[in-house]
């Protein structure tokens, strides 16, 4: 016989109603089973990410914006973890995104950052030219409004109609 401790008090069960126990407490601690196992990695995961990143940056692979580097990120993180079979990888891949996703996607530096950019050199207002996008009066009466080019032409024409 099995002698089970339970709040302080002693309970006698066979073995078979030992077995049927154990089986509903792990029925109901399933998501325990995943909770642990990422809580135990926790320390793995931190690694993981850092590594990944510095290798994306030492060998200068480019991603288009910070929602593909970090998907790259998370997965090569979960690949190189080796999650066992009876543990499902969404589930871990949606941990890391929801953990560690806004860590992932603010390490995020795109081409537009760039390394050369000089923060001592400030722009002046007069540094920056003005563009004038206005069409000259030359121009529209250029127009072959009988067979516009483009868009734009097309929407003058229009408009030169409705003022008709």
């Amino acid at each position: 016989m099995f002698y089970g401790i339970f709040i302080n008090m002693k309970i006698i069960i066979t073995e078979k109603q030992n077995k049927l126990l154990r089986n509903i407490i792990s029925e109901k601690s399933g998501e325990d089973k995943l909770d642990m196992y990422l809580k135990r990695r926790s320390a793995l995961i931190d690694e993981l990410i850092e590594k990944n990143i510095d290798e994306v940056y030492e060998e200068g692979t480019l991603f288009d914006d910070e929602f593909e580097f970090a998907d790259n990120i998370i997965n090569w993180v979960v690949q190189d973890m080796k999650v066992p079979d009876d543990i499902d990888e969404n589930e871990v891949i949606d941990y890391i995104k929801d953990e560690y996703g806004e860590y992932i996607m603010s390490s995020f530096e795109s081409d537009d950052d760039d390394e050369d950019w000089d923060d001592e050199k400030e722009w002046d207002d007069d540094e920056w030219e003005e563009i004038d996008e206005n069409w000259s009066q030359k121009y529209k009466r250029s127009i072959d409004c009988n067979n516009p080019k483009g868009f734009s032409q097309r929407a003058h024409c229009q408009g030169r109609k409705k003022r008709k």
